[in-house]
């Protein structure tokens, strides 16, 4: 099945392939005169980015997973987070210097237990299939690969077998460029209560 593109990935049906150019243009203009006697190497990755970008606006094909075999669709999972993941892979190996996905309802202030038991496979699964597959493919070593959420989790059960919002600490993976797995940097107290 088609995977699911951004909805503002494509130019507005408001404007016309000639405004889009002109656009186009302008940016170009205004960015080599900003560039000019700076010589900033940010503003060069900036620039490649951006054309990298454009280019992809333009690629339908990389949101169309129904190319993968079928082998490839099962170990990332048939989910949404399975297939958004596997998209992700296609825009890494694109040249997209920026992914995020995202897999919501890990709020977890009732029933905690029972909800992980849910989600942790999942994430597991999605995981694994990814990073197994940008080291297969050589691109392990260039991305970095980050699992977090906004915040942790309280280190006590509630009232509701929950755990609530907790932003003193919680934990981050890291995988790829080079990053030593198995590593561990910080530490929290005994009780998880403080770093």
């Amino acid at each position: 099945t088609e995977g699911s593109k951004p909805s503002n990935l494509d130019r507005l049906e408001s404007i016309t392939d000639a405004d889009h150019q002109s656009r186009s243009q302008l940016r170009e203009l205004l960015g080599r005169n900003f560039a000019a006697g700076r010589g900033s190497a940010s503003i060069g990755s900036h620039n490649e980015a951006y054309a990298r970008v454009r280019g992809l606006m333009s690629s339908d094909k990389l949101f169309d997973v129904s190319d993968e075999p079928d082998s490839v669709r099962d170990r990332y999972g048939r989910t949404l987070f399975g297939e958004q993941a596997l998209i992700a892979r296609r825009l890494i190996e694109a040249g997209t210097p920026f992914v995020k996905v995202g897999r919501a309802w890990w709020d977890s202030h009732g029933q905690n237990f029972e909800t992980h038991l849910e989600l942790v496979p999942e994430l597991d699964q999605v995981m694994s299939a990814l990073i197994d597959d940008l080291h297969d493919r050589g691109l392990l070593e260039n991305t970095l690969v980050l699992t977090l959420s906004e915040f942790g989790r309280t280190p006590n059960i509630n009232a509701s077998l929950g755990r609530d919002h907790f932003a003193s600490a919680w934990s981050v993976t890291l995988t790829g460029c080079g990053i030593q797995g198995g590593a561990v940097y910080g530490k929290s107290d005994e009780d998880g209560q403080t770093v």
